[in-house]
């Protein structure tokens, strides 16, 4: 325990300092920034959802401006971006290196539906994130979306 006896208004200084500035303008996201902005259905999909991947085990969410993900051992099982007609879900596969060699853990999936779609984001060293994209929007689809997102979660044990 610290034994300082520093306040944060004696951190912060005046009334014109760059912390006190700074702090005002930080903006901490939470889950009732993204539940707030989206349809109850919507939001039972994402709470269904939520409630299954905590069930999982040992899995913790992290809220972002525009998504919340669900990690396991400070690495993301998955994302969860929301939309007013539907929940899309992205499943990291991992990173191409530009030589083309592969990240370790690189995750391939097993979707007998073909419901997901591989869609990558380049990075400006020229590697790039490849992960695969499920639109759901249909409460009968979580148990599928569970199925697919475990497989993931599996690669962690």
């Amino acid at each position: 325990m610290s034994s300082s006896k520093e306040s944060i208004q004696k951190i912060e200084g005046n009334k014109n300092s760059v912390i006190k500035s700074v702090s005002k303008q930080v903006k901490v996201y939470d889950e009732d920034y993204h539940l707030n902005q989206i349809s109850e259905k919507n939001n039972i999909l994402y709470s269904k959802l939520k409630e299954e991947l905590i069930n999982f085990g040992d899995v913790v969410l992290d809220y972002k401006k525009t998504y919340i993900s669900f990690k396991k051992n400070n690495v993301i099982i998955c994302y969860t971006i929301f939309r007013k007609e539907h929940l899309i879900l992205e499943i990291v596969k991992g990173n191409v290196k530009s030589d083309g060699s592969k990240s370790k853990g690189f995750f391939t999936l097993d979707d007998p539906k073909n419901i997901s779609k591989i869609k990558n984001f380049k990075f400006s060293e020229g590697s790039r994130r490849e992960y695969y994209n499920i639109k759901l929007s249909n409460l009968n689809d979580v148990g599928y979306c569970l199925l697919l997102i475990k497989q993931k979660y599996d690669t962690f044990n």
